[in-house]
């Protein structure tokens, strides 16, 4: 899918901003050689007006090619496309930037510019980005796999799309894209944030950015009270100030008055929220289980998530009992914990209710119900299962606006598959289908 994007001046975007977390592919996506199928360029190479600005202070003026982000020169023409006319190329190292626009819409400029960015591992590399907004202090940029424009003279991004077959269907991928930022005395890019593609955007946007810019706590406030995403990139990079101190928070020439705290707080709504859960069943059959989860809430009320993990089942290990029960003894003999054995499972829950999230000034308090479904499978054994689920979690203020949580729960455990479903899901000495409860134990990190 490719998505157009307009920038009305040099320094200007309108970009529109979809979402999660967190991350690492962003790397790819500017330096992969990946054997997808790609979205390809048409007019690769094709070059525009424009004007290239060096650093030693020369302005040259002519068609110019729009470079593919790893592309270490550029070359301009001096007077028409054709390719009569010579060609003067120019290192990437030796550009500040270039502007150039498409000749049907001439009053969209864009800007390029040829930046280090940093890698996996401690590498790092330079790129053509395309700078979406840039104020007295700060710069934006997006990263492609290539650039180009579409008919209508609009700037469009790049990138390949993941093709995923699960087996019973395809699932197609769609690109993400890097946004970066850099400070005014920063020499390389830092990658704050990706757009379209991936899940939470808007919480991972606000994480990222606010994290990068936590010299400025009045905007980083704001921008998280207001559950500003990318499409509020131009406000963020003209607001921000590391030397506001207490000075107002200013935008665009509106004085902004410290948010309203309430007691019924939206700070975890619309946000991603990580957490580690343990699970302690009150059936001796199973053993502790573990899960990894997200979960996150919409209309500050309604709560969702989903976790996946490890369990445990014990059943009758025929073996052990013969070698327990010398022999006949083992038929009649009733069934000792020797006689067990463990199987490991695989586990999954998925839950969906209600919250109320409360600020406490200090802390958060936000009890829940939610319906809860999940599952547990083997080798030998699996279930599927339903029930309600109870959760209380006290949350704590972090300086930087993340929020770690201390919770703790109940959820009852109730078999979905009949007494004939449940003997043949299972190999013989299963007998963990009967209802259970478990008590939770939960730690959650919002970034």
């Amino acid at each position: 899918m490719k998505k157009n994007y307009s920038l009305h001046t040099p320094y200007a975007t309108h970009i529109r901003w979809y979402m999660v977390i967190v991350s690492v592919v962003a790397v790819i996506l500017l330096g992969s050689c990946s054997a997808n199928k790609k979205l390809v360029l048409s007019d690769t190479g094709w070059t525009y007006p424009g004007i290239v600005f060096l650093k030693n202070g020369e302005e040259k003026a002519g068609q110019v090619n729009l470079p593919s982000p790893a592309d270490k020169a550029v070359y301009i023409l001096g007077g028409d496309r054709s390719e009569a006319v010579p060609k003067t190329f120019i290192n990437g190292d030796e550009i500040d930037r270039i502007v150039l626009a498409h000749p049907s819409t001439p009053d969209k400029a864009y800007t390029v510019r040829y930046l280090t960015l940093k890698l996996s591992l401690g590498r790092k590399a330079d790129r053509w980005v395309i700078c979406v907004a840039e104020g007295p202090y700060v710069s934006a940029y997006i990263g492609a796999e290539n650039y180009g424009f579409d008919s209508g003279g609009d700037l469009k991004l790049i990138g390949t799309r993941q093709r995923i077959n699960t087996g019973v269907g395809t699932t197609i991928i769609q690109p993400s894209y890097p946004v970066f930022m850099m400070k005014k005395d920063d020499k390389e890019l830092t990658l704050v944030a990706l757009t379209e593609g991936i899940q939470f955007e808007g919480s991972a946007f606000r994480s990222g950015v606010t994290h990068f810019l936590n010299d400025d706590p009045k905007l980083c406030e704001y921008i998280r009270y207001e559950k500003w995403g990318f499409e509020n990139i131009d406000d963020i990079i003209a607001g921000y100030n590391p030397d506001r101190g207490n000075g107002n928070l200013v935008i665009n020439g509106i004085t902004i008055a410290p948010p309203e705290k309430k007691l019924l707080t939206g700070d975890l709504d619309k946000e991603m929220i990580i957490y580690v859960e343990s699970a302690i069943p009150s059936d001796r059959n199973y053993t502790t289980q573990f899960g990894l989860g997200i979960r996150s809430s919409i209309y500050r009320f309604l709560a969702y998530g989903a976790d996946l993990g490890v369990a445990s089942a014990k059943y009758v290990d025929d073996i052990k009992r013969i070698e327990n029960h010398p022999g006949n003894q083992w038929v009649d003999a009733p069934v000792i914990d020797a006689d067990l054995s463990k199987q490991t499972l695989f586990r999954f829950n998925l839950f969906a209710g209600g919250q109320l999230p409360l600020d406490l000034k200090k802390v958060y308090l936000v009890p829940g119900a939610h319906i809860a479904f999940g599952g547990m499978f083997g080798t030998e054994y699996s279930t599927l299962y339903y029930g309600p689920m109870a959760t209380l979690d006290l949350g704590f203020k972090l300086k930087d606006g993340s929020i770690f949580m201390i919770g703790g729960g109940y959820r009852r455990n109730i078999p979905l598959k009949s007494d004939e479903d449940k003997a043949e899901a299972s190999a013989p000495g299963f007998e963990a289908y009967k209802p259970y409860e478990n008590m939770l134990i939960r730690l959650s990190y919002k970034f």
